[in-house]
């Protein structure tokens, strides 16, 4: 009798699948952050932002990356301003004024909002 080791294939297929779920996962998180910028101006500080010019929205994006021993799905705002957008700010321009923006956080509430969805899609 002769055993075949087919543990390389069974964890490939393992990785493979689990990269479809976070993909899954960082897409309901990724369109819960769209859909959480108003496209009718600024808002109110404390709550998720308004848009202007529309490029936080469309700077929005989610990947999925993957190493033997993990996989990590991202969901990220690419627009230059954004993580003074979700954390706040507070400093001096390039006049040396003073400036003070109250955080209006989208990202970090838009996982939490989720997170029971997110842990169900990864336990499939």
């Amino acid at each position: 009798m002769m055993l075949k080791w087919n543990g390389d294939a069974a964890m490939d297929a393992l990785q493979t699948k689990l990269r479809q779920r976070m993909g899954n996962a960082t897409s309901v998180v990724q369109q819960d952050v769209i859909g959480s910028i108003s496209r009718s101006g600024p808002r109110p500080a404390g709550g998720p932002p308004g848009t202007r010019s529309g490029r936080l929205r469309e700077s929005i994006d989610s990947s999925v990356s993957s190493s033997p021993s993990a996989v990590t799905g991202t969901v990220s705002a690419g627009a230059w301003y954004a993580r003074n957008v979700e954390l706040g700010f507070f400093g001096r321009g390039k006049d040396g004024q003073v400036i003070s923006v109250a955080p209006r956080p989208f990202l970090e509430p838009a996982l939490q909002r989720n997170l029971q969805k997110v842990l169900s899609i990864l336990k499939e």
